[in-house]
């Protein structure tokens, strides 16, 4: 809850999500900055666009003039509702778009019907960044025969929708407006109240042997013993539970940083043969600026000691006084 010297630096999902990245931090607005960008661009693989359509193209920096002196270039352009959209322009976050994508109406608590259920964490985020991980290496394996890269446009609303065919086709049925769980005591599809505020969460199969059945009125509250008769079975776990577990598989990992100390992390969930894939720490804002100013885009000591003197690269946000 301290926000040190450099708070910028102790955000949470940002940590999580730029691990084994180089951090540039640059001033686009300044000519030196927009070309330092363009020059990056020019030699990349794929570029990922999280801004407002349009955004990027006002700076030289968008699709056409990037993929101009590069055509291998995969250009995902990430938005709230897409680039085509009548909505392109408005402002979307992820608690607004899983509103807008009909997450909030599935997770609605009928004990309190006028008030929506947020999920807390702005699922659609993680939602179309699985979809554009997938699309970039598509377009990238089709860049091996035809030399090209391509335009994905992405709508974070769009996305969210594909994950709930079921609840449309469901609603489509019989158009009830049932939203939550139910609670009962029946061990199929259902999640079940027990002591000190938890839940055990069960799903029975018909499918399942007859050892696989719980007969009425015998239902124990207890995941291991559902787990001996064939039933899915697990409680409601609060997150030191899930940090605690032993199913996990040394899943987590510590990192150290200079603004932040050292702490636990969620690993890779990838596990091949060759066992994880391992991440470096996260870097600091503008942390890679002379690394990849002089190494990469061979900028001499000069260069980008007049550059970041005079702002265009930087280490710190520029805050308000």
């Amino acid at each position: 809850d301290e926000p040190g010297e450099r708070p910028w630096n102790r955000m949470g999902i940002g940590n999580i999500l730029n691990r084994s990245k180089k951090a540039v931090c640059l001033d686009i607005k300044d000519s030196r900055g927009r070309q330092i960008a363009q020059r990056l661009g020019a030699r990349a693989d794929v570029i990922i666009d999280n801004n407002r359509p349009g955004a990027l193209d006002r700076s030289e920096l968008g699709y056409e003039a990037v993929s101009a002196g590069n055509p291998g270039v995969v250009f995902v352009a990430i938005s709230g509702y897409g680039a085509s959209s009548a909505y392109r322009d408005y402002p979307a976050y992820g608690p607004v778009t899983e509103a807008m994508g009909g997450l909030n109406w599935l997770t609605r608590d009928r004990r309190f019907p006028d008030e929506p259920l947020p999920t807390g964490m702005g699922l659609p985020d993680p939602i179309v960044a699985a979809m554009a991980t997938a699309r970039v290496a598509a377009g990238l394996n089709a860049r091996r025969a035809s030399g090209r890269g391509e335009y994905i446009d992405l709508s974070q609303v769009e996305c969210t929708a594909t994950f709930l065919g079921d609840v449309f086709a469901a609603w489509q049925q019989a158009p009830v407006e049932d939203r939550d769980w139910r609670l009962s005591q029946d061990p199929a599809n259902s999640a079940v109240p027990a002591d000190g505020g938890r839940f055990l969460v069960a799903t029975a199969s018909p499918d399942e042997p007859a050892g696989g059945s719980v007969p009425e009125g015998t239902f124990p509250l207890d995941p291991h013993a559902l787990r001996a008769k064939s039933i899915a079975a697990a409680w409601d776990n609060s997150p030191r539970d899930v940090l605690e577990s032993d199913q996990l598989r040394e899943f987590w990992v510590e990192f150290d940083h200079p603004d932040v100390g050292r702490l636990r992390y969620d690993g890779n969930p990838i596990l091949t043969a060759g066992g994880r894939a391992a991440a470096t720490r996260f870097p600091s804002l503008g942390e890679s600026n002379r690394d990849v100013m002089m190494s990469w885009l061979g900028y001499s000591a000069d260069e980008f000691a007049e550059m970041e003197a005079a702002g265009v690269l930087v280490t710190r946000p520029r805050m308000p006084s």
